[in-house]
């Protein structure tokens, strides 16, 4: 049995089916080693006090919560760093447009 979380935030219990196809990367599955409580996606989006709520209720133990919570935590900053080089990315692209414009600028004037 798991934990599914709704879209509202609301939890319930379910059989052991499984949360997705374990190739799809953009619904990832809950990760095994928690005993399919909750999908990595629902785990970095749900609000922390929906999860306390939830993960309380259920009567897990402490150990468990700390993991996941720990879990939370690694999904979280694995975002923000993916965010931070993308933006990176389109600022360093940016720029050398930027240059490349300027330089043809440069070029005009001096040929002028």
């Amino acid at each position: 049995m798991g934990l599914m979380i709704n879209e509202d935030g609301s939890g319930h219990v379910s059989g052991g089916e499984s949360l997705s196809s374990p190739h799809n990367f953009e619904t990832r599955r809950a990760d095994p080693k928690y005993g399919n409580i909750i999908s990595d996606d629902q785990l970095s989006t749900l609000d922390i006090k929906d999860l306390n709520r939830i993960l309380r209720d259920q009567g897990l133990p402490k150990e468990t919560i700390e993991k996941l919570k720990q879990r939370r935590r690694t999904l979280k900053n694995r975002k923000y760093a993916t965010d931070c080089r993308e933006k990176k990315d389109t600022e360093v692209s940016h720029l050398q447009e930027t240059q490349s414009d300027e330089t043809s600028t440069i070029e005009e004037l001096e040929v002028a």
